[in-house]
């Protein structure tokens, strides 16, 4: 039996935290200091004449990020597939190096609202 697709409502900080999670394994480069911080460059892809599915997953979210203004929430609706592998990049994230425990639980809630 297959499951359906998971939608869920992020915060603020988990829209980014799964930015930065798919930006991490697909192309690190596309990640730009800005003038707020860091911006998401998706220039690369705009040229390509196929997306992969991970290049797809990061323009979804970085267009429900833009849609969702600055209060959110974001509601973000995957499906299984890009679930799984969201959690994958999550994982990836986890272990690139020690963050802070506010930044362990955010990607452990998020992580297990996507595998429900």
């Amino acid at each position: 039996m297959q499951r359906g697709n998971v939608r869920i409502e992020c915060s603020g900080d988990e829209i980014v935290l799964a930015l930065l999670s798919i930006i991490q394994i697909t192309n690190p480069a596309m990640l730009r200091a800005g003038s707020d911080g860091f911006a998401v460059d998706l220039t690369s892809l705009e040229k390509k004449p196929q997306l992969s599915p991970d290049e797809l997953l990061l323009v979804r979210l970085h267009e429900d990020f833009a849609a969702g203004g600055d209060a959110g929430p974001y509601p973000i609706e995957l499906s299984p597939a890009e679930a799984t592998r969201l959690c994958t990049a999550l994982e990836i994230l986890a272990r690139a190096r020690q963050w802070p425990a506010d930044m362990e639980r955010l990607n452990d809630n998020l992580r297990s609202r996507l595998q429900n």
